[in-house]
């Protein structure tokens, strides 16, 4: 379970309506940290890591097997930025490849 639906589920009601219809909704509280993140576009293994992905924000590590949720996943804190939800994966080396809108660098590579 994502953070922001842990906070919807103890508010007993939508928050916030989320990332492509947030216009007229009133912002999360604090922690501003919270975005909502459905965690809902892809889904691959990483660095011995479930992760779900979404657009707009850092993807959810899951144990592979159990499903258990560890919580966001920042790449050893190699990632501080919003990551696509779509990511490609170097077949030789196991790098990750995605995209993320941060200014100048477009393109990043996480070696495994």
């Amino acid at each position: 379970m994502t953070d922001s639906m842990k906070f919807e589920v103890e508010q007993g009601h939508a928050v916030h309506s989320g990332f492509a219809n947030s216009a007229g909704t009133a912002p999360l509280p604090p922690p501003r940290s919270l975005r909502k993140n459905v965690a809902n576009t892809d889904v691959g293994i990483f660095d011995d890591h479930l992760l779900v992905c979404c657009e707009g924000g850092l993807p959810y590590s899951k144990h592979p097997e159990t499903l258990e949720t560890y919580g966001s996943y920042d790449f050893h804190d190699g990632v501080d930025v919003l990551c696509t939800g779509r990511y490609k994966t170097d077949p030789d080396s196991g790098d990750m490849l995605f995209f993320a809108a941060t200014g100048r660098r477009l393109l990043r590579r996480l070696e495994r």
